[in-house]
């Protein structure tokens, strides 16, 4: 089969490599979807994030073709997810209900690293059944299903987050998480829903989303005096980063009104550095999310199949061949470009 190798920075060979065989417990997935993701591009661009070599793909959905001994909660023809593995049922976080921060889960993951393969081939081995394949219901599409991931990390990051219907609410970042991210807290009832932008066209996608207001930020001297003139003069009640750069952290700080939360909902690979003073005297409370669990993707797929988030599909700007990941996907995602989410269809 034909899979898709980051060996280093800006380097992504295709290589022939075996079809992958089902062991107990296992099962191997035909690919329908992989979606290129932010990790993916960063790790692509600069060295820290993954140590190659990797196979990348940790949003991929397909079809069920071999299942190993012992394996009972999918069968071959079954349309899945394949989630990341939580609930190892051995650390203290997976004992005491916190799978999303599974001690094991990022070294188990598919695509982050090169212990376990991911979607960027034909086909990709489960390596814990049970744990990593999420039913799709028979009413949605495989392309919408795709979007698992990039919704299911904002929805986590909003559930752990203080967010309270009414809330005046700033989102900075406009990639598929911050889009994401606007749906649900539009749906979940926002008062103000603000998005800071640094262009007209994101101005108008966030919009589109359900943005109720949009603030340029390279069109103001002060984004801080901007954003607390649109909310009685307090500042956000929550700012949720997805951006993952160094500047909109800085920027989330100024913006979120005393008492108020700063959540890390995006990543990035660069150091940030803060004045402790702009922070700690106004008792901002920072947080972090990382990723979903299992039951998360139930949710979003039920949000999904019961038209819910019905702008969720249009974040899908182009579907590409495995051939064309690095120029028609990495390379055009590492610059500006106005794609939002690329999916590779490596049976295709």
């Amino acid at each position: 089969m034909k899979v898709a190798v980051y060996k280093g920075v800006r380097n992504v060979v295709l290589e022939d490599r075996p079809k992958p065989v089902a062991g107990p417990g296992q099962a191997v997935v035909k690919v329908e979807y992989v979606g290129i993701c932010g990790t993916d591009v960063h790790a692509y661009k600069e060295a820290g994030m993954c140590e190659p070599p990797v196979i990348f793909g940790h949003e991929t959905v397909g079809t069920v073709a071999e299942i190993g001994e012992g394996v009972t909660n999918v069968k071959v023809g079954d349309r899945v997810a394949v989630g990341p593995p939580g609930n190892c049922g051995e650390c203290f976080n997976c004992l005491n209900g916190r799978a999303s921060i599974c001690i094991h889960g990022f070294m188990r993951t598919t695509g982050i690293t090169k212990f376990t393969d991911g979607g960027y081939a034909e086909f990709l081995l489960a390596r814990n059944a049970a744990k990593m394949l999420i039913p799709i219901p028979a009413n949605l599409s495989f392309e919408e299903s795709v979007l698992f991931d990039v919704i299911g990390t904002s929805f986590h990051g909003i559930r752990r987050s203080n967010f309270k219907i009414g809330d005046n609410v700033v989102v900075i970042g406009t990639g598929p998480i911050g889009l994401s991210a606007i749906m649900l807290l539009k749906l979940g009832g926002a008062g103000k829903l603000i998005v800071v932008v640094r262009s007209e066209a994101k101005a108008k996608i966030a919009k589109e989303y359900g943005a109720d207001l949009v603030v340029d930020q390279t069109k103001v001297a002060d984004l801080g005096a901007a954003i607390r003139e649109l909310t009685d003069g307090k500042g956000a009640d929550i700012t949720f980063e997805s951006a993952g750069a160094p500047e909109s952290f800085n920027n989330a700080l100024q913006i979120t009104r005393a008492g108020g939360q700063v959540m890390l909902i995006g990543v990035s690979g660069q150091p940030y550095s803060f004045v402790s003073a702009g922070l700690v005297p106004h008792e901002i409370n920072m947080d972090t999310s990382f990723v979903y669990d299992a039951a998360e993707v139930a949710m979003v797929f039920d949000f999904l199949a019961n038209g819910k988030l019905p702008k969720a599909k249009n974040m899908i700007t182009d579907t590409i061949v495995l051939k064309d990941v690095v120029t028609k996907g990495l390379e055009r995602l590492a610059g500006k470009n106005d794609q939002i989410k690329i999916l590779l269809a490596p049976n295709k």
